[in-house]
């Protein structure tokens, strides 16, 4: 009965050993199956994380692609109409530089025409009238001019303004005509002036006369011209 005993303990141990060890492996294939489970979603989880990183990285690079060849159309499409505003401006530019060489060209023909037509006229002998000569006047005595005059004439020709004889018999006798003030006034129009510029000192006092005698209302002495002013328009 002891042995009986002591064997059906036995066996309720070893029972109870199977079913810990039954439940044990229970346990371990319930944690294996809950981990591969997880694994496994896991692994899902990253196959589809993988997935919508490969298509938004596709994405991209279409949408840089894309961009790219906007760009480059772009900056083809500007190349190309600069290319064209150039064409344009140089053919501008062209026509600009012909019309200057045309009218240079022009310019140049006329300049020449006219040149020739000058050298023309200069080289045909130009026929002048015979102009009479003009006898000289005979000088007209000094006594006809006022002692103040002739003093001052006088004058000039000693501190060598005017040469001696420089005012011929036509101007002597137009001075010889005029008061003593108009004669004095006259002469001080020649100091004014300067004789030493002047190169027909008996013309410019006929002109000098001229204008006083208009002035003052005074009669004209009607004296030939100076011979000088008429030897001048002889050789002229």
């Amino acid at each position: 009965e002891k042995a009986a005993k002591k064997a059906e303990k036995e066996a309720k141990a070893k029972a109870g050993e199977e079913e810990a060890a039954k439940k044990a492996s229970e346990a371990a294939a319930a944690t294996k199956l809950a981990a591969e489970e997880e694994a496994a979603k896991a692994a899902k989880a990253k196959k589809k994380e993988d997935k919508e990183a490969k298509a938004k990285a596709e994405k991209d690079e279409k949408e840089a692609q894309a961009k790219v060849e906007k760009e480059e159309k772009a900056a083809a499409k500007e190349a190309e109409k600069k290319v064209k505003a150039d064409a344009k401006e140089a053919e501008k530019k062209a026509k600009a530089d012909e019309a200057a060489k045309k009218k240079a060209s022009e310019d140049k023909k006329k300049a020449e025409a006219a040149a020739a037509a000058e050298k023309k006229k200069a080289e045909t002998p130009v026929k002048k009238a015979a102009t009479p000569k003009a006898k000289p006047t005979p000088a007209a005595p000094a006594a006809v001019v006022c002692a103040a005059v002739l003093k001052k004439i006088q004058a000039l020709e000693k501190n060598g303004s005017i040469k001696a004889g420089a005012i011929d018999g036509g101007a002597m006798g137009q001075l010889a005509a005029l008061p003593e003030v108009h004669g004095l006034s006259v002469i001080a129009k020649l100091v004014e002036k300067g004789p030493a510029t002047i190169q027909n000192v008996s013309g410019f006092l006929v002109g000098i006369m001229k204008r006083v005698r208009m002035e003052f209302d005074l009669p004209d002495p009607s004296a030939p011209k100076p011979a000088e002013s008429s030897s001048e328009s002889e050789s002229d």
